[in-house]
């Protein structure tokens, strides 16, 4: 996949969790959660600290996604989870 094309703010397509944690691992940009109330920003950094706590989180449920938060999870509905790129260079 050209996940340069990926243009941020893209919805996560339905069932494509692997696609987009490809996309957040190969360093191309992070993956957020906007809603009325806080932006979640769901980057690499933060998912390897959820791995090493050897909890998931996040895992595709339905046509949506859900999305631990403490010791609950949330369901994130489609459209929602976005793909997101870093503003200028590093």
């Amino acid at each position: 996949m050209d996940f340069a094309a990926i243009k941020a703010g893209t919805p996560v397509p339905p069932k494509s969790l692997d696609m987009a944690m490809e996309f957040v691992n190969g360093g191309f940009g992070f993956l957020y959660v906007s809603t009325y109330a806080r932006v979640t920003l769901l980057d690499k950094k933060t998912f390897a600290k959820w791995a090493k706590a050897g909890i998931p989180l996040l895992w595709e449920r339905d046509d949506g996604y859900q999305m631990a938060s403490g010791r609950k999870s949330v369901y994130v509905v489609p459209g929602l989870l976005r793909f997101g790129k870093y503003e200028g260079g590093e």
